[in-house]
């Protein structure tokens, strides 16, 4: 029949089979969330590396991302 040491023995044995499943749940969680932010980083490290065009100006000799060079237009260096 059931006794209370059966009892208590299917009691423990049930609590850690839901221990058991819920570390690994949460442990899946866990992988996921981290794999969807290394894709985060990595998807804004590519983003990080988009490269602007620097543009010599042998007048003042500096770079500039313009075209054009701002002391063209003022013509000091002429």
């Amino acid at each position: 029949m059931f006794t209370l040491s059966k009892l208590i023995w299917l009691g423990l044995i049930l609590a850690a089979i839901w221990n058991f499943f819920r570390f690994l749940e949460k442990r899946s969680i866990l992988n996921d969330k981290n794999s969807s932010h290394s894709e985060m980083r990595a998807n804004k490290k590519n983003s990080d590396n988009d490269t602007l065009e620097a543009i010599y100006c042998s007048r003042c000799a500096t770079f500039t991302a313009d075209q054009e060079c701002e002391c063209a237009d003022s013509g000091n260096f002429d």
